[in-house]
């Protein structure tokens, strides 16, 4: 194993790709997370992530890509490629991949500019290839793993059911045996042997009953014979079947010729769902880390804020900030044992290999990573953090691997760098072993508890001390790293405090070199400045934190306030529009009665000048005519008599008279449904009345009633005249009502009325009912309904006539 596999172990890479596996959702999936090692080229990482942040788009706003079930169909395009027959499990596997496409596919936006529709998830799903036709033919054949479908084929239908009806034949002619010879057989049933129908017979009965012994049980008390009466329907049977296993092998082998004929549709389809199953697991395991995606940069800058070492519990991990690449290229972590020194450097070296592989990390937003081509790290005896255990040791042949392949763009991670030897030996090569680093270009992370390497740390330029926190009160580590600060070893104090005798703790401190002591009194002082700054901009912060959530709260009050006044401002405009609509809809309505009214008006009035013309005409006709002729007297009011048909001179209308003269001299004469009003002195009695025929050649028109021609319709001036276009049936009751409407309705038509009003009001609505169910089944309705509002609605039944 080199170098570059040895680091990616010790800094525990692969147990993060374990937990990535577990996301996947295919065996395929699984072995391509396995195999994920960091990109070549700092391009290829960010493809990888933004690959990652699309599958992670993707999750949060439609959920999971269905991509559980596929199979690995690689090795039965092999098998077809050899022109081999496949199994149905086979051709099964394949059609579960086509379906799993159709699936995706359903997911592609509609509209192409859906937003989220040009990232590369949606370009993946697009660029697979769904054989529907093919899906369809596996679907039509295949009925399981094991058998074809009966519709395969025509041949296989029919074969499958001539061999059904033999196998009837069969069990129907044994069945008559087993009732004819039931004391020759050991069990009245109908079993099989090699693949043929028979009966089992007692031994001492097996003379009895002719046939073929195919068998016999272990006690030899009972034999299995075929009875000749079904031999040749066995045959039958058995020949239908090798027939129905040819087809059923023809099948097979045409289906998976024309699988193969998309061997190379099927393949890329597969390496297509590999890679989205596989970057769906990176978005997974993303989620459940809570993990970020990092600014990748090629300078060399480490940025991590609230870092979290993804193998640690969640519930226990402390998060760290670090930083490395902007003012120092080398940075020297010291501190007590246990201390969380370990788990700091481990966090850096994994962190940037999950970024450079495409996997986003447990950090917060803004995070920086930077990509290097060597992540080079030694960390002692590959301690176990998962277990808490933190011993250390030296590896100098991987140090001197490390120091060979060091350069510009190479991370090197190393643990208690020189221990394990003399302390003033161990220091010296640490020192130097930094040194060399720092001039070969690479950016370097070390821990140790040399004092000699913190003061070289604050006396070289480009590196840095860090140190991880301490609280000597509670005697714990707090796991904190704290930049640009040196660790304090706290042995004395630690000692003290676990009740070590005083003159053991003073005689230490008396071995203890003067500038020694200084210089440990000096860190401490630095660290507990440093902690008291930290804990001022910890506060700031949370001060901050809180503006902003207040801030953040009053701006969604504010804008839920603003979105309930719009709503309410709409809702206003939406009723004042219902209200407007309706008022616009009425005035329309009511403009098109009175301009129906004034149409009829201007034609009733048209008529009337035509109809006085054509009187004063006739009238002069008459005059002219009576001088020539001899006329009988006008009849007077005591000459009528009511119920007599009378006729009137002028139109030659024949009708009873129904009233006698009214203020204006006119009476009433009635036909059917027709009553006119005609002037008295023009009524002669309908016997004698009669005008001679030459009088009719001179008055020609008088054979029919007036009648006026407007727009191509003939209708009488007469009945238009006096014929209302609204019937009242306010005070009726339900049978009068009818017998009103009915009699109404034949005026009206008469009349030439297209549209008529029935006035019946709302009440019980009984009168209304009645009417409407005598206009459902009137052959002259066209249609009917309520008036419009305001116009009468429901107590008005407006009807349209058949014209």
């Amino acid at each position: 194993m080199d170098i570059c596999d040895k680091s990616i172990r010790n800094l525990e890479y692969l147990k993060v790709l374990e937990r990535l596996t577990h996301k996947a959702s295919s065996a395929l999936g699984r072995e391509k997370c396995l195999a994920l090692r960091p990109a070549a080229s700092y391009e290829a990482s960010q493809a990888a992530q933004q690959e990652t942040a699309d599958l992670l788009e993707e999750i949060i706003r439609k959920g999971d890509l269905p991509l559980a079930g596929f199979d690995d169909v690689r090795e039965i395009i092999a098998y077809l490629g050899l022109q081999r027959m496949p199994a149905p499990a086979d051709l099964l596997r394949v059609g579960r991949q086509l379906r799993l496409v159709a699936q995706l596919q359903r997911r592609l936006p509609d509209d192409s500019s859906e937003e989220g529709e040009s990232s590369l998830c949606y370009q993946l799903i697009d660029s697979l290839e769904a054989l529907s036709e093919l899906e369809g033919e596996i679907e039509r054949c295949i009925l399981n793993d094991d058998e074809l479908q009966d519709r395969a084929s025509s041949e296989l239908y029919r074969l499958r059911r001539k061999i059904e009806s033999l196998q009837e034949q069969v069990q129907s002619s044994l069945q008559r045996i087993v009732r004819s010879q039931a004391e020759y057989l050991q069990d009245q049933l109908i079993t099989l042997r090699g693949g043929r129908y028979v009966i089992p017979v007692k031994a001492e009965h097996r003379n009895k009953i002719p046939g073929l012994v195919h068998d016999s049980s272990s006690t030899g008390a009972t034999v299995f014979i075929e009875p000749m009466q079904v031999v040749e329907l066995n045959n039958q049977v058995r020949e239908a079947k090798n027939e129905e296993e040819r087809e059923v092998r023809r099948i097979l082998s045409a289906l998976g010729a024309y699988c193969y004929d998309f061997h190379e549709q099927l393949l890329a389809n597969q390496e297509t769902l590999v890679r989205l199953d596989f970057a769906q697991a990176k978005a997974r395991l993303a989620l459940e880390q809570k993990a970020h995606r990092p600014n990748l940069n090629q300078d060399g800058k480490i940025l991590l804020k609230s870092a979290r070492h993804p193998l640690i519990d969640p519930e226990k991990v402390v998060p760290i900030d670090f930083e490395l690449g902007y003012s120092f290229t080398s940075l020297i972590i010291t501190g007590p044992n246990t201390g969380g020194k370990t788990v700091s450097l481990k966090t850096c070296g994994l962190l940037t290999l999950m970024a450079m592989s495409g996997l986003h990390v447990p950090a917060s937003e803004g995070s920086e990573l930077a990509f290097f081509p060597y992540v080079l790290a030694d960390i002692g005896d590959e301690q176990s953090i998962e277990q808490s255990l933190s011993t250390f040791s030296s590896h100098m042949k991987h140090i001197i691997q490390i120091c060979d392949l060091a350069g510009p763009g190479t991370l090197v991670i190393a643990d208690e760098l020189g221990a394990g030897t003399d302390p003033t030996e161990g220091a010296a090569l640490a020192i130097a072993i930094l040194d060399h680093l720092k001039q070969k270009g690479a950016h370097v992370v070390a821990s140790t508890h040399y004092q000699e390497l913190k003061g070289y740390a604050l006396n070289t330029p480009g590196v840095s001390n860090a140190s991880c926190e301490f609280d000597s009160e509670s005697m714990r580590p707090t796991y904190k790293l704290l930049i640009g600060v040196p660790g304090v070893s706290n042995a004395i104090n630690i000692s003290t405090r676990l009740g070590l005798q005083r003159e053991i703790i003073d005689k230490a401190k008396a071995l203890i070199s003067d500038e020694g002591a200084q210089f440990q009194s000096l860190l401490e002082a630095i660290e507990q400045s440093e902690r008291k700054s930290r804990q001022m901009e910890e506060e700031i912060s949370r001060l901050h934190e809180k503006a902003e959530k207040t801030r953040a709260e009053n701006e969604k009050e504010k804008q839920r306030l603003r979105a309930e006044a719009n709503k309410v401002m709409q809702q206003a405009r939406q009723e004042a529009y219902v209200i407007l609509a309706r008022a616009e809809l009425q005035a329309e309505e009511q403009l098109k009665a009175l301009r129906q009214s004034a149409q009829a008006t201007k034609e009733l009035e048209d008529g009337k000048l035509k109809l006085r013309q054509e009187k004063e005409k006739l009238g002069k006709s008459l005059a002219e005519e009576s001088v020539r002729s001899d006329i009988k007297r006008e009849l007077t009011a005591e000459d009528l008599v009511l119920g007599e048909e009378y006729q009137d001179v002028l139109s030659g209308f024949v009708g009873q008279l129904v009233e006698m003269p009214d203020s204006k001299n006119q009476v009433g004469l009635s036909k059917g449904n027709l009553t006119l009003r005609v002037a008295l002195n023009n009524l002669q009695p309908a016997k004698a009345g009669n005008q001679s025929d030459q009088a009719n050649k001179k008055v020609e028109f008088s054979k029919a009633p007036l009648k006026l021609r407007k727009r191509g319709n003939t209708k009488p001036i007469s009945t238009r005249a006096t014929t209302k276009a609204e019937l009242y049936l306010l005070g009726y009751r339900v049978n009068d009502a009818v017998a009103a409407v009915d009699s109404y309705l034949d005026d009206a038509v008469l009349a030439g009325l297209s549209s008529v009003r029935i006035v019946h009001g709302k009440g019980t609505g009984a009168l209304r009912q009645a009417v409407r169910d005598k206009l459902a089944h009137d052959p002259r309705v066209a249609t009917y309904g309520d008036a419009a509002f305001g116009a009468g609605d429901a107590g008005v039944t407006v009807v349209e006539l058949r014209v």
